[in-house]
């Protein structure tokens, strides 16, 4: 059936007129922080509900706003402007179809005046190599850290269709402070190289890649990475976040009107949950070959945008295991009817996980603000919505920023998440809201929430500073038998974490993908006890990084 289908897919797409390619521009990229405080701005109308971006989308906005008024921008966003746009060189040759014939060029600037590590362009392929660098060194907890990255990362074109990228990185980390589970930050997750683990030092290995082919009105992408859902979530996404270690997918994106997009995408996830009755011996006596479960994740939404600055959008996901469903392949279908049609008179224990998501986002509408929230529910029973007798497993987040305002450059922004008891939990191993073990969505995971805030100035071009802050109160895990007990246990039942959190990041883009980076941050722990009160724990941690290749 596999192959049927994917022999079915592959002949349809190559069967549609395609005009452009489609790259996506990793989502940590600075372009799109420009763009954010921009489409705030009223200039123009961003549609960041789904991230990454294509570098040809990213390069349609630069020249929107390349043609508006100047006067709408300040002087370090003209400054800005042009800076991106020598990025986006080869795109824009491509929306004004001018001929990009630079050939080979090697340690050179290229034509848009942009350093280019390696480049190969001509009529019909495009092709950019960059090495990756990064090195971090710090005092964190009471001692040195080291942190370190090594890679290569490649992007290019072919012909009119087809897009492709490329990035590999080996990292390490050693010193103080090391943190094997990486679960309770923002910081990613990652699959340990197992047989380098030690007390002091870590190494894994990350590989983000896409394959894309594009038309008129909609692209489809075979690819391993993450998919952002949501707006805003500076402190973290509630649906899909690049929390959990990369995966692969398939995506498929269609705009056949101006007011209206869907998307759908169906990824592989690592459930580390091993198949006893798979697994075989090998012909080492104390040695068995470990076979895991298959996990999928089944993710489809459709966004309106009824009005310019506004955006409404609702989807749905389905995490489902052991084997590849049909019904989850077909990006229209309606996931919670067809999983009781699947799990049949067994019921919950036959069934899958489902998820509905909802959000809107309220761009200028009060000038240079932005408004919005999303809504997670993981389960719900709207007749007793109000009632203790149901478990009602919701999760929202709600955000406002404001730029230029009461200065130019100043990014003022506040937001707040909480997630009820038990959110992204299942008691089916193989169907939680994870990908290797860490969450798919908000890092903070259930039972907890947090307020946080930021201020963002702009210095120089490439010159940003910030101050955060976070309060986070997180209560205990649970248990499974208290997931599905009725009435469930109250919001932050157990006892209580309460993390206060802020600190200060500059960040300097030299030129274009060299960056520095200072960061400073200071954490309070207060730990509730058994007989009463709380102890306090601190920590004043403190970073330098250089990296290449962003």
């Amino acid at each position: 059936m596999k192959k049927i289908f994917f022999h079915f897919l592959g002949m349809l797409v190559l069967s549609i007129p395609v005009s452009g390619q489609v790259v996506f521009e990793p989502a940590n990229h600075t372009v799109y922080d420009f763009l954010s405080i921009i489409a705030q701005k009223g200039i123009i109308e961003y549609k960041d509900e789904i991230k990454p971006l294509s570098r040809m989308q990213i390069a349609r906005y630069l020249d929107v706003i390349r043609h508006k008024d100047p006067s709408l921008l300040t002087a370090l966003q003209q400054k800005e402007l042009t800076f991106y746009i020598s990025d986006f060189y080869h795109e824009f040759s491509k929306l004004k179809s001018a001929a990009d014939t630079t050939g080979l060029t090697f340690f050179r600037r290229d034509a848009g005046k942009r350093r280019r590590f390696f480049l190969y362009s001509d009529s019909l392929f495009h092709f950019y190599v960059s090495p990756v660098i990064g090195r971090t060194v710090a005092y964190r907890d009471g001692g040195s850290f080291e942190r370190h990255w090594d890679g290569l990362s490649f992007y290019g074109t072919l012909g009119k269709n087809i897009g492709f990228s490329f990035r590999f990185t080996n990292e390490g980390e050693s010193g103080a402070g090391i943190d094997t589970s990486r679960q309770f930050t923002p910081e990613k997750g990652m699959v340990l190289l197992k047989e380098k683990v030690k007390t002091d030092r870590l190494v894994f290995d990350r590989i983000e890649t896409a394959l894309s082919v594009n038309w008129d009105w909609g692209s489809f992408t075979i690819g391993k990475g993450n998919i952002l859902w949501g707006f805003g979530g500076k402190s973290g996404q509630l649906v899909l976040s690049d929390k959990a270690p990369f995966w692969p997918y398939i995506r498929l994106d269609v705009r056949p009107v101006d007011w209206l997009s869907f998307n759908y995408n169906h990824g592989w996830l690592s459930s580390n949950v091993i198949d006893s009755s798979l697994s075989y011996s090998t012909e080492l006596p104390d040695k068995q070959r470990a076979i895991y479960r298959d996990k999928y994740l089944a993710n489809h939404s459709i966004v309106v945008y009824p009005v310019q600055g506004l955006s409404i959008a609702a989807g749905e996901s389905m995490v489902y295991s052991d084997k590849l469903k049909i019904a989850y392949l077909q990006p229209i279908m309606f996931f919670r009817p067809a999983d009781h049609y699947l799990s049949g008179p067994a019921s919950n224990d036959a069934g899958d996980n489902a998820q509905i998501f909802l959000a809107v986002s309220s761009r200028n509408h009060i000038p240079g603000t932005h408004l919005y929230g999303t809504l997670f529910i993981d389960e719900i029973n709207t007749n007793k919505i109000f009632s203790k007798n149901h478990r009602n497993q919701l999760a929202y987040q709600l955000g406002a920023s404001v730029a230029d305002f009461p200065v130019n450059n100043l990014l003022a922004a506040v937001e707040y998440v909480r997630l009820n008891p038990f959110v992204y939990r299942h008691y089916i191993s193989t169907q939680t809201y994870q990908n290797a073990g860490y969450t798919l969505g908000h890092w903070i995971n259930h039972n907890a929430d947090m307020l946080s805030a930021s201020l963002q100035y702009g210095i120089l071009r490439g010159l940003k500073a910030r101050l955060w802050y976070r309060f986070i109160r997180k209560g205990e895990d649970g248990t499974a038998q208290q997931q599905y007990s009725v009435p469930q246990p109250p919001f932050l039942f157990g006892l209580n974490n309460n993390y206060t959190q802020y600190g200060l990041d500059i960040r300097y883009e030299v030129f274009h993908d060299l960056h520095l980076r200072l960061q400073a941050k200071f954490l309070n722990r207060e730990e509730e006890q058994e007989e009463g009160g709380f102890i306090t724990t601190k920590q004043q941690n403190y970073y330098f990084t250089v990296e290449y290749g962003f």
